[in-house]
């Protein structure tokens, strides 16, 4: 056996049986090229955590090197395009959400669902589609200030109830960050939408008149996760739509504040295969040993406070922590998914949708 499959094949690894349907030709290219996958995503801890976590371990499981990229999303996509049209493509795996991978799916190689069997057998549901893996799971929650609310008395637990200024008195926060869909969401919600029925097209005149009950009660309207975490924690809110990651993390540090993954909306991070790339069959494989080993699942959770996709990680949290866990209990089942549908959607009516949200914010 060529080195190359002996590496591959050793330990009788996840990945090796990945590959081991690669055609003659393919294998061939894979020993000739350099064996590495470039994937490019936004740096920072959330880089750290996945290369700390699933890109080294693949390597030492196939030898094949993660060759991390780190671009903002609106570089990436440009030099996304700029490579297929040149037809020099340099990258592997992008990390993208639905709403781009629908917009932009003439640039992404379609994925073979059938061919990852662990994304199959390990990953939850909706882990693959024609395009992408699931990568982690982004919510954008409901948080309340403890001190505010605390567990003697009634708690916020739904978006009617952000919008119930008279049972929750206090000063609210939501997203001015360029995605108005999430808060689009949440106001249709809270005006008796469940949150199962939340999908293209949204009505869009239903929930700008909703949002009109709640804008006088919105003092602040960040930009930016930092901006979101600090004026909750600080107490100046009482209420606000966060990250998922930034809430439980500042709760897990000490401060006043809970959040509920009830009727939380979810644009989950997605990682998707270029079209041309140059290490397409190394790439799937990375894709496929991604959902792999719960342990490191659970670990990187425990770190960044993201959950990812492997159905299993949430077992191998402290018992403690479980139920903040998106994957916990019934907790994904009362969120709102980005689904292809939506994202399209979304995608189609992008500029409409941000210029009466950017309209409305400035009047």
């Amino acid at each position: 056996m060529n080195p190359f499959l002996g590496r591959l094949f050793r330990n009788g690894t996840a990945v090796a049986a990945a590959l081991c349907v690669l055609s003659p030709a393919t294998l061939a290219r894979a020993q000739s090229d350099a064996r590495e996958v470039v994937l490019v995503a936004s740096g920072g801890a959330l880089a750290d955590a996945f290369k700390a976590h699933f890109f080294d371990a693949f390597t030492e499981e196939t030898g094949i090197a993660v060759r991390f990229v780190p671009a903002a999303d609106a570089e990436m996509l440009t030099k996304v395009k700029a490579m297929n049209e040149s037809g020099k493509v340099e990258w592997d795996i992008v990390a993208a959400n639905l709403d781009q991978i629908a917009a932009f799916n003439e640039f992404f190689a379609p994925l073979d669902c059938a061919a990852l069997a662990h994304a199959a057998t390990d990953g939850i549901d909706m882990a693959c589609d024609d395009y992408s893996v699931l990568k982690q799971l982004d919510g954008n929650v409901l948080v309340f200030n403890t001190d505010k609310f605390p567990a003697s008395g009634p708690q916020p637990s739904s978006w009617a109830d952000f919008w119930d200024v008279e049972k929750f008195p206090g000063a609210r926060s939501l997203p001015d960050h360029g995605a108005p869909w999430v808060v689009i969401a949440a106001a249709l919600m809270a005006d008796g939408i469940p949150a199962s029925e939340i999908t293209a097209p949204l009505d869009l005149d239903r929930a700008f008149a909703k949002l009109d009950e709640i804008k006088p009660h919105v003092t602040v309207w960040w930009k930016t996760g930092d901006q979101s975490t600090q004026s909750v924690r600080d107490g100046v809110v009482d209420l606000s739509m966060m990250y998922s990651g930034r809430a439980l993390r500042a709760e897990a540090m000490g401060a006043p504040v809970h959040s509920t993954w009830n009727q939380a909306v979810m644009a989950p991070g997605r990682w998707t295969v270029l079209k041309g790339a140059p290490h397409p069959e190394e790439a799937k494989a990375f894709l496929d040993f991604f959902f792999t080993r719960p342990e490191a699942h659970a670990a990187f959770t425990q770190e960044i406070f993201y959950d990812t996709v492997n159905k299993n990680s949430v077992n191998y949290l402290p018992e403690g922590s479980r139920p903040n866990s998106a994957l916990y209990g019934d907790n994904l089942s009362k969120t709102v998914m980005l689904n292809y549908d939506l994202a399209s959607w979304l995608g189609t009516h992008h500029d409409e949708i941000l210029e009466r949200w950017n309209t409305w914010i400035a009047e």
